[in-house]
């Protein structure tokens, strides 16, 4: 388990790699998947590549429990995608986090953007061949 530094408040932690997320960065155009983990008032966002390494720290603050949307939008990255150049950041991060399984609320809330930009950038990135296709389903709660 590598040893990791948080961005924000400097503490060192481990952090357990599954098997599980190393299968869903290679299925991610950029070979990366995202771990979250909550950490004090706020998250620890791990990204980790194909093989296993981490690449990149980042830190949000800790979701907030809004009000409950009915519908889940969960996007879906494109399993032959163009290079994963020319992205910025948001882009980056955002694609990084789509797994097929986490819904775009939660990756919103995440990396601390509203639903609104995360919509205009999961739409910005299936329009370039990154996500496949948006899957919406009711929220069973």
């Amino acid at each position: 388990m590598p040893e990791i530094t948080c961005p924000k408040c400097s503490r060192k932690f481990n952090v357990e790699i599954s098997q599980e997320r190393i299968l869903l960065a290679r299925k991610n155009p950029l070979r990366t998947a995202a771990i979250l983990i909550p950490h004090e008032d706020h998250e620890a966002i791990v990204f980790v590549d194909a093989e296993g390494h981490v690449v990149r720290v980042e830190w949000s603050s800790a979701p907030a429990k809004g009000i409950v949307n009915s519908l889940l939008e969960v996007p879906v990255p494109a399993s032959k995608a163009p290079e994963p150049k020319n992205l910025d950041t948001l882009e980056w991060l955002i694609l990084a986090m789509c797994d097929g399984r986490r819904s775009l609320q939660e990756i919103c809330e995440a990396l601390g953007i509203t639903l609104g930009t995360g919509r205009l950038v999961v739409e910005r990135l299936r329009s370039r061949g990154y996500i496949e296709k948006v899957i919406t389903k009711l929220r069973v709660s």
